[in-house]
């Protein structure tokens, strides 16, 4: 039966302070002071299922709440929430706390089960803190202005922003990256506020109203729709898997364009081959470590004796000849000659062919994902900022660049050496570990797109290409990105505002020059 607080018992914290956890807020705080002796406590015996918590008045009569003690599993039909993030109703439970949205601040939340939130749980302001001695799990776990929180057992969250920690709060300084996540509705684009409206998101949530974002199924695998209507190894799809606008610019064998990579051990090369007055050539080519190659693809010759040579006469009255889907492979191994893939080849030649086929419909989707979130236009405004303006040298170990927050941002102009390309690259490590590299390179088709590269270390300098493979890297690389740029427009506003931005002689002397910092007074 669902019910209401007004139904538990009221009385003071002296007469159960002795059933609260030894570390909670009130017993630490209490000890010694007796300073909550008389202050009131609502306490909830054995299973209970309630419709709502408001914390800010959890009795409904404006009556001071110190405590809402349950003892045993509480569940929440709806909102436990409050407005008021200075001081408001510490809540303990001795089991599990279930319900489906949370929205809290400003006392302890203390569970000694495990917390199960639906929905959203948002954490907010330093005044708060949530315990829990269990398992937590929500579809987005939000904690910001420093909120506090511990948690003994397993995390699961479909989604975590947490500004207290690193890096992962990145999403909230940007307005459309937080809308992956958040109805736009409730949304705060002025660096000036918080962005999000809290008091809106809690009217909405007590609403019923469902405020995280949920992508239809449509746009969950979005650019895998819109690329390939199937997952079959077609002449459509390969036209799209090696397209010019997903191809780099040149390559061997005069390529219109290329891209080749390593996925753990399974080596890709994807080329666009001209082809005189006949249509480009489209090769891919899979290979398992030195063991086996196969290789599928758009060919303008034909397969068969008499297929070349009609297609040869036809080239004399200059007819183009048309494209054939051939598949073959070969023993890499054993340095063996190419043969038909047809049912009669090796099971291992099937698989790779399959494994290879799924990762470069993987890099296409990848490749597109980054078209649509690294514009290479944001790219080179950042480089073009005064902050970058004395960091003029990416191969000099001082002038590469400078730590902004908990990040080292490095800046490479193009042109910087002969045939340098604009690039960025961003790392949390001082030892030259774990870094991203953000580069533009001009593709097959003419256009331009910010290329994804991760290391792990400088010195073994072996690139992974996130861009291509996608999958968590991806997503932590544009993280990264996001996290850089949010840093450095900081900086340059500073600078820009007269303040020092970095200790290093060159750049201010730079700064001053140019008339950023005020010059040193005679």
């Amino acid at each position: 039966m669902v019910g209401s607080l007004s139904n538990a018992s009221r009385t003071r914290f002296s007469e159960i302070k002795h059933l609260l956890p030894e570390d909670c807020w009130a017993i630490r705080s209490e000890r010694g002071e007796r300073e909550f002796e008389n202050e009131t406590v609502l306490i909830l015996e054995g299973e209970q299922r309630l419709d709502a918590i408001d914390l800010d008045d959890p009795l409904g009569t404006g009556d001071f709440v110190f405590l809402v003690f349950a003892r045993g599993n509480l569940t929440v039909e709806g909102t436990l929430g409050n407005r008021d993030t200075d001081g408001a109703s510490g809540l303990i439970v001795e089991g599990n706390l279930t319900c489906r949205n949370a929205i809290v601040g400003g006392q302890q939340i203390y569970v000694s089960g495990s917390l199960r939130v639906a929905d959203l749980f948002w954490g907010d302001y330093n005044h708060g803190e949530l315990i829990v001695k269990g398992d937590v799990s929500a579809r987005l776990f939000l904690s910001t202005e420093e909120y506090s929180s511990s948690i003994s057992g397993e995390r699961n969250f479909d989604h975590l922003i947490s500004d207290s920690d690193g890096d992962e709060g990145w999403r909230l300084e940007d307005p459309n990256a937080l809308g992956d996540l958040i109805n736009s509705a409730f949304i705060v684009d002025d660096e000036d506020l918080p962005p999000l409206a809290r008091d809106e998101i809690l009217a909405a949530v007590r609403a019923g109203q469902d405020v995280i974002h949920t992508p239809q199924e449509s746009e969950i695998v979005g650019v895998r729709q819109d690329l390939f209507p199937d997952r079959q190894i077609t002449p459509g799809n390969i036209k799209r898997v090696a397209a010019a606008d997903n191809l780099v610019a040149g390559g061997d064998h005069n390529a219109i364009g290329h891209v080749e990579f390593w996925s753990d051990n399974l080596f890709l090369r994807l080329m666009l081959l001209a082809d005189g007055r006949n249509a480009p050539e489209r090769k891919l080519y899979f290979q398992l470590d030195e063991k086996l190659g196969a290789l599928i693809g758009l060919f303008n010759r034909p397969p068969t004796f008499m297929g070349r040579l009609k297609a040869a006469i036809g080239s004399l009255f200059g007819r183009p000849r048309d494209q054939h889907l051939l598949k073959l492979w070969r023993d890499v191994e054993h340095d063996g000659a190419w043969a038909y893939l047809d049912a009669s080849a090796p099971s291992e030649i099937h698989e790779l062919l399959q494994r290879g086929w799924d990762a470069a419909l993987q890099s296409a989707v990848s490749r597109q994902r980054v078209r649509k979130d690294l514009d290479p236009t944001v790219l080179r405004e950042l480089l073009a900022l005064p902050l970058a303006e004395p960091y003029n040298d990416f191969y000099d170990g001082d002038r590469h660049g400078l730590w902004l927050g908990s990040l080292i941002c490095s800046f490479r102009q193009a042109e910087n050496r002969p045939g340098d390309t604009p690039m960025l690259r961003v790392s949390s490590s001082e030892d030259d570990t774990d870094l991203f590299f953000f580069e533009i390179l001009k593709f097959a088709d003419g256009s331009e797109s910010v290329t994804v590269k991760h290391m792990d270390d400088l010195d073994e300098g072996e690139y992974t290409h996130p861009w291509l493979t996608g999958g968590d890297a991806l997503e932590r690389g544009l993280r990264m990105f996001a996290a850089a740029k949010r840093n450095i427009e900081r900086a340059n506003k500073a600078l820009l505002r007269g303040e020092r931005v970095s200790d290093d002689g060159f750049a201010l002397k730079h700064w001053r020059k140019r008339g950023y910092l005020k010059s040193r007074v005679p």
